[in-house]
């Protein structure tokens, strides 16, 4: 018996006449598919996005002496203070997230929106952080809003 070896690989069968089995075609590595979120340690979860928004509202507190040059001390002391607070509380919900780090944020959306009334805050300054805290306090419960409807 002679084999053709010709034959073996253009009718697509072995030599004991089964079908040849195909592997699947990958067009990219598995490693390429999304390398950031292979490398990550983050467990990302749909509501993450929430804590990012909240994460950047918190920085932009933190830096708005300097966009609007407050006047009063207090108010600077008060939108780092806040803004520092909000920033590292949603870094660390997006990290582990635990129902305590919502709250928190809710409750110094709260404070922003009445910091200016009990610290005699005026002006711009004012105006961002009842603008601020409202943002806050909003995605903080908004989180427990949609929660619900992912499940």
């Amino acid at each position: 018996m002679v084999f053709d070896i010709s034959r073996r690989f253009n009718d697509g069968r072995e030599f004991d006449g089964r079908p040849r089995r195909k592997k699947p075609r990958r067009l990219v590595s598995p490693a390429m598919v999304n390398p950031i979120r292979r490398l990550s340690f983050v467990r990302w979860r749909r509501e993450t996005i929430l804590d990012v928004y909240q994460f950047m509202l918190g920085l932009f507190l933190f830096l708005s002496p300097r966009f609007f040059a407050y006047a009063q001390s207090i108010s600077k002391v008060d939108a780092w203070a806040s803004g520092l607070a909000i920033a590292l509380i949603s870094i660390a919900a997006i990290l582990a997230f635990s129902d305590w780090e919502e709250w928190l944020n809710l409750l110094l959306g709260l404070w922003l929106m009445l910091a200016p009334w009990i610290l005699g805050i005026t002006h711009t300054a004012a105006y961002v952080s009842i603008g601020v805290g409202i943002a806050i306090a909003y995605v903080a419960l908004l989180r427990y809003l949609v929660d619900p409807l992912l499940d």
